[in-house]
């Protein structure tokens, strides 16, 4: 049908590219990437026809210019779609490990969609992230009526205001000169300046 005949063309242009140096060993293993990819669109189209509320994309990989504090950031979100009452729902793809929007307390602990919705200049009525693993495709995030990983949040334009004041903090101290180190990122998030670092030496207190 038309949507195996587009994903089939869609990966194996993707992989055209790596055939052109390629030996026998290689076009075998690009060979079954490549099925690998079929698979793995399908599976996503598929999620997204039975699965998600009626919806129209209105922008994918738009270019923005977000300034707060005297900092401006040149920014590229993944996709945006329009939701049934017209507001917007900012999408992030993730690939490899699944990530969440918010810690099991319900903290978020992803704030790069964030950052994207004080940028976008229409109502913002949800944060998604899209997690693409090697066999499994799953959604974190949240709207005004729904929650794709915990119950529904109804105080949804509270919650916004409330991460997006937690940007609107971080970029003013950055602008005041505040670079300290996050603690909570473990040593190996801290690439590639982990040469640089002093995180383990402040949080053990030397």
């Amino acid at each position: 049908n038309d949507i195996e005949s587009r994903t089939s063309a869609a990966a194996e242009q993707a992989a055209a590219p790596y055939y052109r140096l390629s030996d026998a060993t290689l076009r075998c293993l690009l060979g079954m990437e490549t099925e690998r990819l079929k698979y793995l669109l399908q599976e996503f189209i598929a999620k997204e026809k039975g699965t998600r509320a009626p919806f129209a994309i209105t922008a994918v990989e738009r270019n923005l210019r977000y300034a707060c504090a005297g900092i401006e950031l040149d920014l590229q979100i993944d996709r945006v779609d329009r939701l049934e009452d017209g507001s917007s729902l900012i999408i992030d793809y993730k690939t490899g490990a699944s990530k969440g929007l918010f810690t099991r307390q319900g903290e978020i602990v992803e704030l790069q969609p964030v950052v994207y919705s004080c940028a976008w200049p229409d109502s913002v009525g949800g944060l998604v992230l899209i997690n693409v693993d090697r066999r499994v495709i799953s959604y974190r995030g949240a709207s005004k009526s729904r929650q794709w990983d915990r119950p529904e949040m109804e105080d949804w334009p509270e919650r916004l205001n409330g991460w997006q004041q937690l940007v609107h903090s971080a970029m003013h101290s950055i602008a005041k000169g505040d670079l300290r180190v996050n603690l909570s990122l473990a040593t190996d998030k801290s690439r590639p300046l982990a040469l640089l670092s002093r995180v383990e030496e402040i949080r053990r207190g030397y």
